[in-house]
């Protein structure tokens, strides 16, 4: 049976570590239509350093609504503001090169990713990364999310949250020592899913690297997809190794305890996504980027055994997981146990029985309630097939199982929830109480 590890670095102080600086050329990321009024298109200029600019331009009298669009005002703009200094020619060959584009993204990711370490003692600390995952400069709340198991005490088997939690953003060549860091507090976490919220002044962490900003989500991710992952391996600094995706969805179970712990490990199982993307001790709890240098996983475990057989946990869990956590943490409620319910917590049973893979790759099942608790006999029936979960009012596709559960960790205590199946030819619509809902969180 193969075995697999978490990618924790535990170091004994003093904490010495060297970290590259940032970029100092700006690429363009992206430019996106951000809005219009029908006579004026409004724009958005995304930069490397995670600044954005915006412009307008006035519809030509053909109504192409914007598609006469002249770059030339992006190089002004740039030259103006002193995001560039080449002629128009070197600007064109820069910023509209995919390639280079593909790159500024992840220059840009690097700003979001922090190295993270909680103390075990005096002498002794656990060291991880971390991804800036929200930022509010009015409140001066930033929001850091990483593994449970970086700022969980390993060496106990009740494994409590670590106080003395410390980070550094990107950039800082400070980190010497552990007062070094910003101190940063656990306001969330779940060992079921591996993820922690950490809270921070996000004035220090300006003050540390006035570029650091809030990561960017994918959608969703694909077989065979170029990832970069961005932590700190060996707790040396942040770096950067790349890969594919190897496989989209599957589960591993990991150990939190060290084998030699009195009365035997305490194993978790996880659904993760699989990658060749080479990653480290001390890589816990980092970013995994698509090539557009958006999030599509926290990077948490590789095999024991196997060289670039490693994991991450896929970020459609991700943002249910620590929009739950923070959701409680606003509340005032900080939680190590996620406020959640899963099919199974209905009495609800399901298979997965296999449809296709389609041209993108992505596999699709249909999902079969197969079991079912007595309790619901009124509502559902065995053998319908899930086509659909809506939560307050927003319909989510189901395709494979895994994903019901997923979807329900968006669920408060307000929320409304309803199934779409199909039974004997039929399409029904089953929605769950409020009573049902509230008695489950």
């Amino acid at each position: 049976m193969k075995k697999f590890r978490f990618l924790l670095l535990l170091l004994v102080l003093p904490l010495c570590f060297i970290f590259t600086g940032c970029q100092e050329k700006v690429y363009v990321i992206s430019i996106e239509k951000t809005g219009s009024n029908g006579d004026v298109e409004y724009y958005t200029v995304y930069y490397s350093d995670g600044k954005t600019s915006n412009f307008s331009v006035e519809n030509g009298k053909d109504g192409q609504d914007g598609k006469d669009l002249d770059l030339l005002n992006i190089y002004n703009y740039c030259i103006d503001n002193d995001l560039y200094t080449g002629d128009f020619s070197s600007f064109l060959k820069d910023y509209l090169n995919k390639e280079q584009n593909d790159n500024s993204g992840i220059y840009s990711a690097t700003n979001s990713i922090v190295s993270v370490a909680a103390m075990l003692d005096s002498t002794h600390a656990q060291v991880g990364a971390g991804v800036i995952y929200k930022i509010d400069e009015e409140s001066n709340i930033c929001y850091v999310i990483t593994n449970f198991h970086v700022v969980a005490n390993s060496q106990v088997r009740s494994l409590p949250i670590l106080s003395n939690i410390k980070i550094w953003t990107y950039g800082d060549k400070n980190m010497l020592t552990l007062s070094d860091g910003i101190s940063a507090t656990c306001v969330g976490a779940t060992a079921d899913y591996d993820l922690a919220v950490l809270k921070v002044d996000t004035s220090k962490v300006k003050a540390k690297n006035k570029n650091a900003c809030a990561v960017k989500l994918a959608d969703k991710y694909s077989l065979a997809e170029k990832l970069f992952a961005i932590g700190n391996p060996d707790g040396a600094g942040i770096s950067i190794t790349s890969g594919i995706v190897s496989v989209v969805s599957e589960n591993i179970s990991v150990s939190l305890y060290e084998s030699s712990m009195s009365g035997g490990d305490v194993v978790y199982t996880y659904r993760v996504l699989r990658m060749d993307t080479p990653i480290y001790e001390g890589n816990s709890g980092g970013g995994l980027f698509n090539a557009y240098g958006e999030l599509v996983g926290i990077v948490n475990a590789g095999a024991t055994d196997v060289d670039n057989y490693n994991f991450a946990l896929p970020i459609d869990n991700v943002r249910q997981v620590v929009s739950n956590l923070i959701y409680y943490a606003e509340k005032g409620t900080n939680t190590y146990t996620l406020k959640h319910f899963t099919m199974s917590d209905l009495g609800v049973g399901l298979t997965d029985s296999f449809v296709e893979s389609n041209s993108q790759g992505e596999l699709v099942y249909d999902v079969i309630i197969s079991k079912l608790d007595i309790r619901l006999q009124n509502d559902f029936r065995v053998g319908d097939k899930i086509l659909s979960i809506t939560i307050d009012g927003d319909e989510h596709e189901i395709r494979e199982s895994y994903q019901l559960n997923d979807y329900l960790i968006s669920v408060r205590p307000n929320s409304t929830v309803s199934f779409k199946v199909l039974r004997n030819s039929l399409t029904n619509n089953i929605a769950l109480t409020s009573s049902q809902i509230s008695s489950l969180l």
